[in-house]
Order: structure tokens, then C-alpha cells, then sequence
């Protein structure tokens, strides 16, 4: 059996953009210390490696290609029970 190379996604969460310039909030993992990729706005920061941002459609592309994001967490919204 063939071993391929599977590019794994860095976003986890539903992307659901209505148009391009809608935002939604994202959970951003980088692998150095203090890094916020420079076309992002930092909503709060939780530690040095971990902050949440808002993100428009065409952020998510640049930040699966940044060498230096982990993985990006997008806000799901959910259910409520009546």
C-alpha cells in the first residue's frame, strides 16, 4: 500500500460566511510566543500562544497557509433548548 501525503485542514468549526466581508470569531493557536499575524485584531488573549480574533473568509486562507498557526477554532453557534 501507497503512503500518501494528506493535507490535513488547520480549521476545525463550521465555516458558514453569508458574504466576503462578513466576520466570525475564531480561537487562533501559533506555535511562537506573542505571534498575531499582522492583518488580524486580537479580541482578548489567553496565553502567549492562544488568542481570538475576528476572521473573514478570505483570513482563513492565509492563515492555513502561515507557517505559524497551529490550528484555528471557529465559533459554532448552537442550538439553544427551548
Amino acid at each position: 500500500m501507497e503512503k500518501r501525503n494528506l493535507i490535513r485542514s488547520k480549521i476545525s468549526g463550521a465555516v458558514s460566511f453569508l458574504n466576503e466581508n462578513e466576520k466570525t470569531s475564531a480561537i487562533i493557536n501559533v506555535k511562537e510566543a506573542d505571534y498575531i499575524p499582522n492583518w488580524l485584531k486580537v479580541r482578548n488573549k489567553i496565553t502567549s500562544f492562544i488568542f481570538t480574533s475576528e476572521v473573514k473568509k478570505d483570513d482563513l486562507a492565509k492563515l492555513e497557509e502561515d507557517q505559524r498557526v497551529v490550528s484555528i477554532s471557529l465559533n459554532q453557534q448552537l442550538n439553544m433548548i427551548p
